[in-house]
């Protein structure tokens, strides 16, 4: 069990398809869609194995991927899936084999519950830096308090580190 301490935002900024006729030859010969050599979608999100997604072999869980509902992920194919990160390194997969509505390139996806550990980790891997944090909260004065040391923070984080990539926590009540 992980404690939940923010909402991941991701962007999926990439997508290897096969063409449509190699699903259909494999439904058509009544096989599973979800066997491990069934065609699968391979999507790239903007952050993986080496930020936030280091929970996966650090802390044994595996977060939930959910999409906006604005999407209408309820009305689109599911299909075999496999979701990596974005340094092109093996262990930089988080879901491999699972079933997926189909996603756009461009189209934004959350992982509700990730815990205190998983930014802490993080790593500029391979040409990659470590993400930005941005914090979003209902109340617009929740985080007037800490922007004066958060930029302190983010100032000496980003000579250090070399950050400037962004990624999205939502603070939770």
């Amino acid at each position: 069990m992980i404690a939940r301490s923010h909402t991941l935002v991701c962007r999926m900024f990439a997508r290897r398809m096969p063409a449509e006729s190699e699903f259909k030859e494999w439904t058509d010969a009544g096989k599973d869609p979800m066997h491990e050599d069934a065609p699968t979608i391979l999507y790239y999100i903007d952050e993986g194995w080496y930020q936030s997604f280091n929970c996966i072999s650090n802390d044994h869980y595996t977060p939930t991927l959910s999409f906006l509902s604005r999407y209408h992920p309820e009305q689109r194919t599911v299909r075999r899936s496999t979701i990596f990160g974005p340094t092109c390194d093996s262990i930089d997969c988080m879901y491999k084999g699972v079933p997926l509505p189909e996603i756009k390139i461009g189209e934004w996806v959350y992982f509700p519950v990730m815990g205190a550990y998983t930014v802490s980790p993080s790593c500029p891997f391979n040409g990659f830096i470590c993400s930005d944090i941005k914090y979003v909260d209902s109340d617009p004065h929740a985080c007037d308090s800490l922007e004066k040391g958060k930029e302190a923070i983010s100032q000496a984080m980003a000579e250090r580190y070399k950050i400037n990539n962004v990624f999205t926590v939502i603070n939770h009540k």
